[in-house]
């Protein structure tokens, strides 16, 4: 989840996977209203699962695998410093933060956490940010300088820096493509 590699659940509520797409495949493009929001409902209730069972140490595919089944403690450190950021990213918080909550240096810890994640704290955080952001554009009304503070962006010039250059629009834009879509 990480790194972006599959997470492998043995849960009962994530077997029937294809046919939820399918079906929220279907509800997004209906153009009623009601069932988009019940497809976006259900969507950010998987995200949520997958997010919990990866914190809860669910097995990992991929190029960590190998690593955390045998116990490497940079992937230790790596996903304790994960999730704080995951579950934090609405704060300030800084890179001191993040290596207290992975018991390292914080020098040393940004170097762990760009080995095992792949990327930076702040690239990290900005991603979660953006999630965040496109997540109340698309399921709220909220305005857009509301949500980038709920979403954790100190000002809302980074946020629409950071949102044009993750998802190549503006966030109204970004909103009017998926409201239009369901209508």
């Amino acid at each position: 989840l990480l790194r972006g590699t599959p997470l492998l659940c043995a849960s009962d509520d994530l077997r029937s996977t294809p046919e939820h797409f399918r079906q929220w495949s279907a509800d997004l493009s209906d153009g009623r209203v009601e069932l988009r929001q019940i497809a976006l409902l259900e969507i950010q209730a998987m995200v949520r699962r997958l997010v919990h069972l990866a914190l809860d140490d669910a097995p990992l595919a991929g190029p960590c695998a190998r690593a955390w089944a045998e116990g490497d403690e940079a992937v230790r450190h790596a996903a304790a410093m994960a999730e704080f950021a995951a579950t934090r990213f609405r704060e300030p918080i800084t890179a001191g933060d993040v290596a207290a909550a992975g018991h390292l240096h914080p020098n040393y810890a940004m170097t762990v956490f760009r080995r095992v994640v792949g990327t930076t704290l702040g690239a990290y955080l900005t991603q979660c940010r953006v999630a965040e952001a496109q997540r109340l554009l698309i399921t709220t009304t909220a305005t857009t300088s509301d949500i980038a503070v709920a979403a954790g962006f100190g000002s809302q010039s980074s946020f629409y820096a950071a949102f044009g250059r993750a998802c190549g629009q503006s966030p109204g834009a970004y909103r009017r493509s998926y409201r239009g879509a369901a209508s």
